[in-house]
């Protein structure tokens, strides 16, 4: 039997930084919070919960682009201050272990 080979997709350095450029310029939509739980504001680039304290930008995202299936926006949040983008293969990054759920797409 093969086994199946995945990858967790995270969001890409050039967008978590237009993010952090964004919200130092004043943007509207982007906003700094301070993360007041452990396990409440996942950075979207690191794949890792903020630790309390720590300041996240939250800001709008579209996954996938309009006027494809399953387009939409939604509210993420990425580490003010740089962070190493998650990067493993055939692996759950450890703090998405917890019940989360996942969306998995394909090319069509």
């Amino acid at each position: 039997m093969k086994t199946s080979t995945f990858r967790i997709i995270p969001l890409s350095t050039e967008v978590a930084e237009r993010a952090r450029r964004a919200v130092e310029a004043g943007a509207a939509d982007h906003a700094f919070v301070i993360a007041d739980s452990p396990s409440a504001y996942p950075c979207r680039h690191c794949l890792r919960f903020a630790r309390p304290g720590e300041r996240m930008i939250l800001f709008p995202y579209a996954s996938v682009p309009a006027g494809h299936p399953y387009s939409e926006t939604g509210p993420i949040f990425v580490h003010a201050e740089p962070c190493e983008r998650y990067c493993a293969t055939d692996e759950y990054p450890d703090d998405l272990r917890r019940g989360r759920a996942f969306r998995a797409y394909n090319t069509s």
